[in-house]
């Protein structure tokens, strides 16, 4: 099989760093492609890494997108935006990242690509009907609609505009709260209230990648919204 190649939305924020860390150190190998509006966030170390392409620019920027996916045989977003007091205060609804999302979906068609996996919210995606939230995760939703209205618009329509790609082989991940702990970590991939399906509700950002890293070539959850954590 091929070495993957998978562009990289989102790389310089927390979990999108994290990617890259353990994509340097997995099994497979995959190169990287990292589109940023500001190479410079970077670590040097990265930038000079042989594996991984840097290219500047932002996902509304046709040529730069263009440019960032050839070669590519995958895509993982971890884009999301940035919490503001003054978004929480005139209770900002706008999602500027997701209105961009389809100069990405025409320019993945145009290459042919087709895999694509995104970071969403617990809530407000295509999910069984009999999934069931904890108080944990309920709370976690509620906190993140109530504190960061703004970001909880921008992640759920993130979603749903993947999720509706029926030409795409994608996977949305819905995460719980995201931690700085051990990539070692043990994810659990499933829907709420499901059999057998006991989670916290926190999840490391290392051991979300290496799952992610898996995903990308495992397939095993192509046109679902799984919830992802950490075993509880």
């Amino acid at each position: 099989m091929a070495k993957q190649r998978i562009l990289v939305l989102g790389a310089t924020g927390g979990t999108g760093l994290a990617f890259i860390k353990e994509a340097l150190v997995h099994a497979s190998q995959p190169n990287l492609t990292l589109l940023i509006r500001t190479p410079s966030k970077v670590s040097q170390e990265y930038r000079n890494n042989s594996r991984i392409t840097i290219v500047k620019g932002e996902l509304n920027d046709r040529i730069a997108v263009e440019k960032a996916l050839q070669g590519v045989t995958a895509v993982v977003s971890f884009l999301g935006p940035y919490m503001t007091l003054k978004a929480t205060l005139l209770r900002d609804t706008s999602t500027p990242i997701a209105d961009s999302l389809p100069t990405l979906f025409t320019a993945m068609r145009s290459a042919n690509i087709t895999r694509m996996l995104a970071l969403s919210t617990p809530t407000g995606l295509p999910q069984p009907t009999f999934e069931e939230k904890s108080w944990s995760w309920w709370a976690a939703g509620w906190f993140i609609y109530l504190v960061a209205p703004q970001g909880n618009a921008e992640m759920t329509k993130i979603g749903k505009l993947v999720s509706s790609q029926t030409d795409l082989e994608w996977t949305v991940f819905r995460v719980p709260s995201l931690t700085n702990g051990s990539a070692d970590k043990v994810v659990e991939v499933g829907y709420l209230g499901g059999k057998e399906f006991n989670v916290t509700a926190e999840l490391t950002r290392g051991s979300l990648a290496r799952w992610v890293l898996g995903e990308v070539e495992g397939k095993e959850w192509v046109g679902r919204a799984p919830a992802v954590a950490n075993g509880g």
